[in-house]
């Protein structure tokens, strides 16, 4: 169990913690500090742990949830909390203390929030060693699938000669992994006319069932490109990069006014890193 957790004072004049209700602000305290987090903000979590520290019911826990999530404050997969910027606010800071993170990582189960956790932990983390750090880029890569609704196989045909599943996947050529590049180097190997971040790219989607506007999507992608040429970032797969850091609101460019209903607007960041972005493109001009 962890002995303590920390909360920043400025948490109480973030953009998030105001559009938060009671009940939210509770609940984030709760996973920043409570007794089964961790170190990587990242931890197992059922209902039954909060109804019992809480005194919640488990309707009042899944609400908090919901709104904690619709702000891109924590997520949970399968029972297990994300907290996207937990290490952003409590940073590794030397190789001993990314030894203890790293062994709370391999606690973890395997699954989406597994996977997302590792992407943070090589955003924000520089301390690992090239053995540490090749082992959570292996998991950064994994694709899960969500599987909403039970599909139904076809019955096999007797007459057909059945395959050995293994022989079937031994036969399949494997696919090279890409090496991890800088961002610049990834953009000027696209070829000519081609964007970075495509019209039919899924964060658009994203963006139109979440409500938020595609200009702020585009501001969010200058601001990721200054972070990311910080310290010469390198990565597989930088448009999938990008899109976890939309959804994990890493830049805290927008929130959610529930007094207006629920429309996105932008916070002082971002309203900030907007002029700043116009101004540069009056420069340019």
């Amino acid at each position: 169990m962890r002995e303590y957790g920390q909360v920043q004072s400025a948490f109480w004049q973030s953009s998030d913690a105001q559009a938060f209700s009671d009940a939210g602000k509770l609940l984030a305290l709760y996973l920043l500090t409570g007794p089964h987090s961790n170190g990587i903000g990242c931890f197992r979590l059922p209902d039954g742990y909060v109804t019992g520290d809480l005194g919640w019911s488990a309707e009042t826990v899944s609400q908090g949830f919901a709104e904690l999530s619709r702000n891109g404050f924590a997520y949970r997969f399968d029972g297990v909390v994300f907290i996207p910027n937990f290490l952003r606010w409590n940073r590794i800071a030397n190789n001993n203390v990314a030894h203890a993170r790293l062994i709370e990582f391999e606690a973890l189960p395997k699954g989406e929030a597994r996977t997302r956790v590792a992407r943070a932990m090589l955003e924000f983390c520089g301390c690992w060693r090239p053995e540490d750090r090749a082992r959570i880029e292996t998991v950064s890569e994994t694709v899960s699938e969500t599987v909403s609704e039970t599909v139904c196989q076809p019955e096999p045909n007797p007459t057909q000669t059945q395959t050995n599943p293994k022989e079937e996947e031994r036969e399949k050529p494997s696919k090279p992994k890409r090496s991890p590049v800088e961002l610049d180097t990834w953009l000027d190997s696209l070829p000519p006319g081609e964007p970075a971040v495509k019209p039919d790219d899924p964060i658009f989607g994203y963006a139109r069932d979440t409500g938020i506007p595609a200009d702020f999507i585009e501001l969010a992608w200058v601001r990721f490109c200054e972070e990311m040429r910080i310290g010469h970032k390198r990565q597989r797969d930088w448009r999938a990069h990008f899109r976890n850091s939309v959804r994990g609101q890493w830049y805290r460019l927008w929130w959610f006014d529930t007094s207006d209903n629920g429309r996105c607007k932008l916070t002082t960041k971002g309203e900030q890193a907007r002029r700043a972005f116009e101004a540069e493109c009056r420069d340019a001009a």
